[in-house]
């Protein structure tokens, strides 16, 4: 009896060592996880936890998600790097938006660590070797708003939107293409974030007598902004930086009735239904983003492994990950990873129709 027991012990050692012993392929996520942009936090979380979810077993590796909350405050976001580095040793982390990319550039340059960011300005892969970014461009948003004021027929523009480097550079990769068109930009002011009252700034604009609006705000501050221009009571045909599918914005929709705008937050059916029967709501921002990046890069390590029996060292895995190829599978739709280490996708053309948010059919 005891020889079974001693032996049933051992047998049980084995199997924990065994366990302990699998390879582990660890992300650091840093993520506003609280604060006025927690929403995003949000899915930064649910996204790669998902992916992870269902990868796990279908891998000769593990992978592990380490969260830290930066509130996207830049000096937070380099603290939350360096432990994520330093401490916790992570093989990649997973950041959003370009000014995250620039700060942290030189130091995963560096450390020879991975930053996988979602942004839509591609600038930061070409300066930094060991940043990779996902999500389509400005100059490709600029272009889809352009089409749109085409299709307006407008001849007097506005352009509203506040300060924000991105913001600045799709509009400005946009104006000379708008007055191709034969249209005059009558107002192209900016404005703070944070600013509560814009009654006179929307004065201001209205005396411009545009026939068309071209709003771009980033949240929280688009509320504001939709309350404030929808309480003139003075509708005309519009467009912008839109994600109607966000959790408070169903109000809004019914405001914007036949609005058509370019929408980089684009989820396939396949990723919305799963998502929604996880976590229980749509994916708001740009969970499927973060997916994707899981999937990505469990691939390339994947990859690696079979071919090296063992895992991959930092090195050999940028490689794998900037080798050109076409990723059909994606969670934001069709795409491709190019030599620079940027996955390029599409802004897609979205309409509210009907009080929901639709693919636009002209």
């Amino acid at each position: 009896m005891k020889k079974a027991a001693i032996l049933f012990l051992l047998t049980l050692s084995a199997c924990v060592f065994a366990a302990d012993t699998r390879p582990i392929f660890k992300i650091g996520v840093i993520a506003p996880l609280t604060g006025d942009n927690a929403m995003l936090g949000e899915d930064m979380k649910n996204g790669p936890a998902l992916a992870v979810e269902e990868l796990k077993g279908k891998l000769p590796f593990d992978i592990q998600l380490v969260f830290e909350d930066d509130q996207l405050q830049n000096q937070q976001t380099l603290l939350a790097a360096h432990k994520l580095i330093d401490w916790d040793h992570v093989d990649m982390l997973f950041t959003i938006w370009t000014p995250s990319a620039n700060l942290l550039g030189p130091l995963t340059d560096k450390a020879h660590v991975i930053d996988f960011n979602t942004s839509w300005d591609a600038e930061p892969v070409s300066k930094y070797n060991w940043t990779l970014m996902h999500g389509p461009t400005y100059q490709d948003y600029a272009d889809k708003v352009v089409e749109i004021i085409k299709s307006s027929h407008a001849k007097r523009v506005a352009i509203a939107s506040n300060i924000e480097l991105g913001n600045n550079k799709g509009i400005a990769y946009a104006e000379p293409l708008i007055r191709k068109l034969g249209a005059k930009i009558v107002f192209d002011e900016k404005h703070n974030s944070d600013d509560v009252d814009l009654r006179d700034y929307f004065l201001k604009l209205r005396e411009t007598k545009p026939d068309f609006i071209w709003h771009h705000n980033n949240p929280p501050g688009d509320l504001i902004f939709f309350r404030a221009w929808n309480q003139l009571g003075d509708p005309m045909p519009s467009t912008g930086y839109l994600d109607f599918m966000r959790k408070g914005y169903e109000d809004y929709r019914k405001l914007y009735e036949g609005t058509v705008f370019a929408s980089a937050l684009y989820n396939t059916p396949a990723f919305s239904e799963k998502y929604t029967k996880r976590f229980g709501h749509p994916s708001y921002v740009r969970a499927a983003f973060f997916y994707d990046m899981v999937n990505i890069t469990a691939s390339a390590v994947d990859t690696l492994y079979k071919k090296l029996g063992r895992m991959p060292t930092h090195e050999e895995l940028i490689v794998e990950l900037k080798k050109p190829k076409e990723l059909s599978n994606l969670a934001v739709g069709p795409g491709r990873m190019t030599p620079s280490g940027w996955v390029e996708t599409h802004h897609v053309l979205r309409q509210i129709k009907n009080g929901k948010v639709v693919d636009y059919k002209k």
